[in-house]
């Protein structure tokens, strides 16, 4: 399967897995150009003078679809699960004890509140934010739960321009063309709204609004989906990128 979202910025994934790694070096950042879609990938479906009108309006409604499926809540989720980190919790009873037995040279780790609960974020590596300090596009989360520690979900964003951020008490993720807006639902990190952005053959976007409660959202109307992106956006650049503390070891 293509990874288009991991291209989202392969230079900052690269760069963090060289921290994560053992090779540690200074991550300063001093662009939040995003790597994005390499624009040959256009020539995926070839059109030939035999082609009728009719196959090239198909072949561009399947362009759509198949973006729409790569920017899908499943498919973030699926991509969060191989970028993030994964971390044995075998023996370890407290986050100190993750820090300690689990975390390598470059690795960042930091606490903070999702919705009152606290929660701690595990990141490959980290990018410096001149503005903030250590930030990261990856993370794993976890909790207490009955005082023992658990995972509750991983998450990713589309490059440096959107570190991972917490705003009124939710967890931000996003890229160029999407925006996740995550709480804790059922013990779980779960993405509560979600809008994509797909672009047509002629540069016309479309938005379309995603939840992971369990609802169908097919049919839901892109202008109201317009307005909760921009809500969305206001409310990730109010809030404050998570901070990571960098393992030093």
């Amino acid at each position: 399967m293509k990874r288009r979202l991991l291209a989202l910025s392969m230079i900052g994934v690269m760069m963090m897995s060289a921290a994560a790694c053992g090779n540690k070096t200074e991550n300063t950042v001093s662009s939040n150009e995003v790597v994005s879609q390499d624009d040959a990938d256009s020539a995926e479906t070839e059109i030939t003078d035999e082609d009728t009108a009719t196959s090239t309006i198909e072949a561009a409604t399947d362009d759509t679809f198949s973006e729409l499926d790569e920017y899908s809540i499943d498919y973030i989720n699926e991509t969060s699960e191989e970028v993030a980190p994964s971390i044995d919790l075998t023996d370890c009873d407290t986050f100190t004890q993750i820090i300690d037995k689990r975390l390598t040279d470059g690795m960042g780790y930091a606490n903070e509140i999702i919705l009152d609960e606290d929660v701690f974020l595990v990141c490959s590596g980290t990018f410096t934010n001149p503005d903030v300090g250590e930030n990261a596009i990856d993370a794993t989360v976890f909790k207490y739960t009955d005082g023992q520690v658990e995972e509750i979900g991983k998450v990713i964003s589309g490059g440096t321009a959107y570190p991972i951020t917490i705003a009124n008490g939710y967890l931000f993720t996003g890229s160029n063309h999407w925006i996740c807006k995550y709480a804790i639902a059922n013990g779980k990190l779960s993405i509560m709204e979600k809008v994509a952005i797909v672009y047509d053959e002629n540069g016309k976007e479309t938005y379309y609004y995603e939840s992971d409660d369990g609802g169908d959202y097919s049919d839901f109307d892109p202008a109201e989906a317009e307005k909760i992106y921009d809500s969305l956006i206001e409310e990730m650049m109010s809030g404050t990128p998570v901070n990571f503390s960098v393992v030093v070891k």
